[in-house]
């Protein structure tokens, strides 16, 4: 015999789930519990562009494209860069030691030439970039894209001061060149007002800073006692894991006038306890997901 449903039982088995769906995807931080230095306001920053490749992220991470969709479609405050110098002091939008790592290419960036580089193309995976054809590109070409822009994004470059691959450089020509053309760039561009340094390397740091002291600098240790040493040295912040550091912690550096950046949280959970600790800047590999949350 067929068994009646009662209305409520229907209800509770399957419009809850469904009510359940629809509160937490309007789930949102109200501005006002927000206390930073950036005006209360958590700036949303890509972390790579739009994040880790994944199926439903087609484009590579440091890519061109995933930069400037980054920005233009889904309206991010901003996006993380990784960069590295070209044999020929090009400055160079790539995270990992090996060419070989991500692309068709073979080598490090230190030791490869500009011209070579721009014509390395990432790797088809399986599960990603099956229909892309993205390639190395510059930091000058993301740069230059938005310098029009009457309100600019903001460019987080983590620079990346690692000489992996043997060779003939010596370390303190390799920061100093680093150094020589990041300023060349700015300062073509006028820049000093978007783009935002970040190094765990402390001496790269300061030789910018005798450089020019009025850019912004942010130390990436993934230690809290990166609070004093910015501090310290007058940076503008430091950039921490957000599992790393507490909201008391978070508190600490903005009374002593340093920002914080907090990156990887990509989860609805790990996005939640992010925003809870009222960092200044959140580098996410989930934009739109942190656009949520904020509201």
């Amino acid at each position: 015999m067929k068994k009646h449903t009662p209305p409520g039982h229907f209800f509770s088995s399957c419009m809850l789930p469904l009510f359940l769906l629809w509160f937490t995807a309007c789930e949102k931080i109200e501005p006002h519990k927000i206390e930073n230095l950036n005006e209360n306001r958590i700036g949303v920053i890509g972390h790579g562009g739009m994040g880790i490749q994944s199926y439903s992220n087609q484009l590579p991470h440091n890519s061109f494209s995933s930069v400037v969709q980054t920005i233009e479609k889904l309206n991010a405050d901003g996006v993380e860069v990784d960069v590295q110098l070209s044999r020929d002091g090009v400055l160079i939008l790539y995270h990992s030691k090996l060419l070989e790592s991500s692309t068709d290419c073979f080598s490090c960036v230190h030791e490869s030439y500009a011209e070579d580089l721009i014509k390395c193309r990432y790797r088809n995976d399986f599960y990603a970039n099956v229909f892309t054809n993205e390639k190395v590109t510059t930091l000058e070409k993301v740069v230059k894209r938005f310098s029009d822009r009457s309100i600019k994004p903001l460019l987080f470059l983590d620079l990346k001061t690692f000489l992996p691959c043997e060779t003939d450089l010596l370390y303190e020509d390799y920061r100093q060149n680093m150094v020589d053309a990041l300023l060349v760039l700015i300062e073509k561009y006028q820049a000093e007002d978007w783009i935002i340094i970040e190094s765990w390397d402390l001496e790269l740091l300061k030789m910018i800073r005798e450089n020019n002291s009025s850019l912004k600098l942010k130390i990436s240790t993934g230690k809290t006692e990166s609070i004093l040493e910015a501090h310290e040295h007058g940076f503008y912040g430091i950039v921490m894991e957000y599992r790393e550091i507490t909201r008391e912690e978070v508190g600490l550096a903005h009374s002593l006038g340093v920002k914080v950046s907090l990156y990887s949280p990509k989860s609805r959970r790990g996005i939640r306890k992010a925003i809870e600790k009222n960092p200044d800047f959140i580098q996410t590999d989930n934009v739109i997901l942190l656009q949520q949350f904020l509201n």
